[in-house]
Parts: structure tokens; C-alpha cells; sequence
């Protein structure tokens, strides 16, 4: 029923934007960012509001302190540093020790605004951008409400141009995002929430399953955090078309990953290019240590994503797999697969990865560990039963994905060259409302929040 008044609410706020004229409209957005933070909860409000002001003074500080003042300069960067990092890693390290209070009162968002607000502070100290104080850009582009609670995490030379440009209605692009958003639905509502029940695990049968049940455990489960996650952004990104806007892509296609990088090319796109930027690339130009560097960012990544063991414990396993793959090209050795299988191998490691958020203690890893490698149960007519995913569910979710993937490939492939002929934009509107009746006729009965709404 939410997400009834959501779309209402969102097809409401579209048709008002294109009515009020143009020099009204940011301040139409203006307006509804604060309310949707309030929507979000008093909380996040509130600590946004702070570190926009840290960020102001912080900024400010810096760009009125000399190029030889650089003791002032650093002191400011650090102050709006430890604001924004702290309060991701404060509000995350005590919702692992409570997890009621973390429903009531982890800010909704703050992952997303704060490096979006830190990033920009950073730009700010190195003078590739100079300090927007008066003209609101700052606020618009950091509260942007599209991407505020889920991200991307964009950055404020990429989207906050785009507010001081005129907007004008554009077929081309609301087919696209069209399509976006009936697609993120297609992702979330069949295929995501079917998986949800079954991936949560609340009573932890996957320790029970071994071997291929154990496999078919784990890539259903790397299937399911995918489609709701991209499904996610594909309605934002979706979504900020509709009003003129483009948002980053998080995602690009990273089943067909084909080696260690490759994968962090293509997935959380926005926070890995966070992270190569402000932490990566300065330390490998300081030490000329890649494998530092690299250390470093998955760490980062790792923590982000829980600040936990399971959270360093899956940072490291990334790390190993990535130095190996800088010491095997630093050597000049290749590995001469057949395509398919090299993009078969990786998948099959990023499904090992989520293990590392499975296990509530080290025996019980090591147990799951033991059972991947265990296939003394091969499939047998009890293999849907010990699963506990019914082979309906489990058929609907698999071609689901597979039809995304094919959707997924033909857009990027096709789209180019549609624009260019404005009629063929009607083959779009076409597949988004076919994807929009799919979903309405195979949605998942109970929807699930969104996965990264926690972050």
C-alpha cells in the first residue's frame, strides 16, 4: 500500500514540476528535500542540517586561509572529516549493539549525504571547486531527494550544475526513465522480494545445507542483493530523468564482471569512485604502493558496509583476491579462459563473498566454509524441500534475472541509436509498460524494504 502512495506521490510531483516555471522550480525542490528528510525522520533532518552547517563553515575556513596557512587548512578538513565519518561510523558501531534503537534512530540517508558533503569539502581544500555559500547549490545538491536516502553518492560537479540549468521537457529521456523505473520495479517486486524470505535466513538453515544446496544458497542470494539494490537505483536514476536530471549509474552489468577489478568497476559504482578519488589515489602518489592503497579502500568499503568482524573479515577476502590480481598482471602472466568462464568464475567468488554476513560466530564460518566443499548430498527430489524455496518461486526469480540481463544489455546497446530516431523511442514506453504489467501480474505478494535503506 506504501508504495502505491509513493508512486502517486511521485507521478503528483512530476506533473507539478513541469507546470510551475522554471525559475520556481528549484525551489520546488528545495522545499520537498526538507519534507522528504522530515519524512525520513526528525533524526536525519537534524543531523543533516548540522553537517551542512559544519560543511559551510568548514569550506568557508578554508578557502579565506592562505595557500601557506596550511596548518588552518588542514584543521578545518579534519574538523568536517571527523564530522561526517563519525557520525556514519558512531551510528553504525552502536546499531550492532542495539538494534531497536538503530530502527528508531539510525538516520536514514547518512551514509549517502555525508560523503556526498565531505567529498565536497575535500573539493573545496584541493581548489578544483570554489565554495558555493549563497546561491543554495550546496543544499540542493546534497539533500537532492531522489538520491538522499539511497544514493548514488554523487558528487557536486557532476549534479549541481545541472540545477542552474533551464529544464525543458524531453521525450527521449522520460522514455528512459520510464523504462528505469519499470525495470528497478521488475528487479524489486518479482524477483528481489520473492528471493527475500529465503536469503534473510532468520533461523539460520543455511547452516544445514551443503554442497550444491549451499551454492544454489549463495547465488540466489548475490541475485537477490543485485536486483534489490540496482533495482533501487534504477528508480532513482529513473525517476531524476523524469525531472531533467541525470543521476550516476551504480551499476554496470556486473555479472559479466571478468576479473577481481573488473568487478569494482561495475558495482556501487559511485563509492568506489568515492573512495578511489579521496582515499586510493592519494596514497598510492604518496607511498607508490598499490597494495596499500588497495588495503585501504576495501577496508573502507568493508565498513561501510557493517563495522563489524564480518565487515573487515569480508574487506579482507576482497583485498587477498585483488593483490592477487595485480601480482599476476604485474608478472605479465595471463589467465587464457574462454569469456564465459572466466565471468562464470568471478561470479562464483562475489557469491562466496556473502558468506562473510551469514555466520553470527567464527564456528559457525568455519561450518558454511566446510559444507561448500562438502557434496556428499547431491540434488535429489528432496533438494526444493531442504532448500526451502519453491520451485515456482525459484524458476519466476531465475528467468526474472534472466530477462533482466537481457533488458539490461539491449538499453545499453540500443538506446544510443534509438535517440537518434525519435519514433523507435515508442519501443521503449512499449517494454516499460510490459515490464510494469509483469510486475503487477508476478510481484511478490509482501514487499521488503529496500536492503540499502540501512546504510
Amino acid at each position: 500500500m506504501l508504495t502505491i502512495y509513493l508512486s502517486m506521490a511521485a507521478a503528483i510531483f512530476v506533473y507539478i514540476y513541469w507546470l510551475i516555471p522554471n525559475r520556481l522550480r528549484n525551489l520546488f525542490i528545495g522545499l520537498t528535500n526538507i519534507g522528504f528528510l522530515y519524512w525520513l525522520g526528525i533524526n536525519s533532518l537534524l543531523l543533516y542540517l548540522f553537517l551542512v552547517a559544519l560543511t559551510l563553515l568548514a569550506t568557508r575556513r578554508i578557502a579565506e586561509s592562505e595557500s601557506d596557512e596550511k596548518t588552518k587548512r588542514h584543521i578545518w578538513l579534519s574538523i568536517a572529516a571527523i564530522g561526517s565519518l563519525g557520525a556514519i561510523f558512531a551510528f553504525k558501531a552502536w546499531g550492532l549493539q542495539d538494534s531497536a534503537k538503530t530502527s528508531a534512530w539510525m538516520p536514514i540517508g547518512l551514509s549517502y549525504f555525508s560523503l556526498m558533503l565531505l567529498g565536497y569539502t575535500i573539493d573545496v581544500y584541493r581548489k578544483t571547486i570554489t565554495p558555493q555559500i549563497r546561491d543554495g547549490s550546496l543544499f540542493l545538491f546534497s539533500s537532492f531527494f531522489p538520491i538522499v536516502a539511497v544514493g548514488p553518492i554523487e558528487r557536486h560537479h557532476r549534479l549541481a550544475r545541472q540545477f542552474l540549468e533551464p529544464k525543458v521537457w524531453d521525450n527521449v529521456r522520460a522514455a528512459e526513465g520510464a523504462n528505469l523505473i519499470a525495470l528497478g520495479l521488475f528487479k524489486k517486486f518479482v524477483i528481489a522480494d520473492r528471493l527475500s524470505d529465503f536469503i534473510v535466513d532468520p533461523d539460520r538453515h543455511s547452516l544445514s545445507l551443503q554442497g550444491f544446496e549451499l551454492w544454489y544458497f549463495i547465488s540466489l542470494s548475490l541475485i537477490q542483493i543485485f536486483c534489490d539494490f540496482s533495482g533501487l537505483i534504477d528508480i532513482v536514476r529513473g525517476f531524476s530523468k523524469l525531472l531533467g536530471f541525470g543521476v550516476i549509474d551504480n551499476f554496470n552489468q556486473p555479472y559479466f564482471a571478468r576479473s577481481i577489478p573488473d568487478i569494482w568497476r561495475r558495482w556501487h559504482i559511485s563509492l568506489v569512485d568515492w573512495l578511489r578519488d579521496f582515499v586510493y589515489n592519494p596514497i598510492a602518489l604518496q607511498t607508490r604502493n598499490l597494495y596499500l592503497a588497495a588495503l585501504a579502500v576495501m577496508i573502507g568499503v568493508g565498513l561501510w558496509h557493517e563495522v563489524s568482524l564480518k565487515g573487515i573479515a569480508w574487506a579482507t577476502y576482497w583485498y587477498v583476491l585483488y593483490c592477487l590480481s595485480i601480482f599476476i598482471r604485474r608478472r605479465g602472466w595471463r589467465i587464457n579462459l574462454f569469456k564465459p568462464l572466466k565471468i562464470v568464475g568471478v561470479l562464483l567468488l562475489m557469491a562466496i563473498s556473502t558468506l562473510f554476513f551469514l555466520p553470527s560466530s567464527l564456528g559457525d564460518f568455519n561450518t558454511l566454509a566446510g559444507n561448500l566443499i562438502n557434496f556428499s548430498n547431491t540434488m535429489n527430489g528432496e533438494f526444493f524441500h531442504r532448500v526451502s524455496l519453491s520451485r515456482n518461486d525459484a524458476i519466476i526469480s531465475l528467468a526474472g534475472f534472466f530477462a533482466v540481463v537481457l533488458i539490461e544489455t539491449g538499453h545499453r546497446r540500443l538506446f544510443p541509436v534509438l535517440v537518434q530516431k525519435p519514433k523507435k523511442i515508442l519501443l521503449f514506453y512499449s517494454i516499460a509498460a510490459l515490464l510494469f504489467v509483469v510486475t503487477i501480474m508476478f510481484g511478490h505478494g509482501s514487499s521488503k524494504a529496500f536492503i540499502y535503506l540501512r546504510y
